[in-house]
């Protein structure tokens, strides 16, 4: 009976620490990119008395790269997805079901991409043709929007 009782109690709390260990990390990360994935899928353009349509969390992984530029990727025939890319990748980070995602890095200018399938998913450029570019600060979390919308039409 007692080794049951220890069971029921042990577990639970053995999960909690673990659950509290976790969350006590991801908050602890004060510099980086903190930001969520999300998925437009169809037709996108606004309808008269339909209700816009919401993006939906995307479970992905999201890819951090040095600063990329659109010479330095090869394309595939689709816009926005590519097959190689030839700068150095910094890391990779799995989404939650929700699309979120906290990454620590240092300072620093990174491209992120969207893994789809065998291939990338980018489609935000800056004025010199920089892929997702985002600036990491020293000790700020910056925050990022990425939106997988390569199956969405506009």
């Amino acid at each position: 009976m007692k080794q049951i009782l220890f069971l029921i109690f042990f577990i639970p709390a053995l999960v909690s620490c673990c659950t509290i260990a976790k969350s006590s990390q991801i908050s602890a990360v004060q510099q980086g990119i903190s930001g969520w994935v999300t998925e437009s899928k169809g037709n996108q353009m606004p309808m008269k008395g339909a209700e816009p349509m919401l993006n939906k969390g995307l479970q992905t992984i999201v890819y951090v790269y040095e600063a990329t530029n659109i010479s330095q990727v090869t394309r595939s025939n689709k816009t926005g997805v590519y097959t190689a890319i030839q700068t150095k990748r910094i890391t990779t980070i799995q989404t939650d079901s929700l699309g979120a995602f906290t990454v620590a890095l240092p300072v620093g200018k990174y491209s992120l991409f969207i893994k789809t399938g065998e291939a990338y998913f980018a489609n935000a450029f800056d004025q010199f043709n920089n892929i997702c570019l985002i600036e990491v600060e020293a000790q700020k979390m910056t925050t990022a929007q990425l939106v997988m919308n390569s199956a969405a039409s506009y």
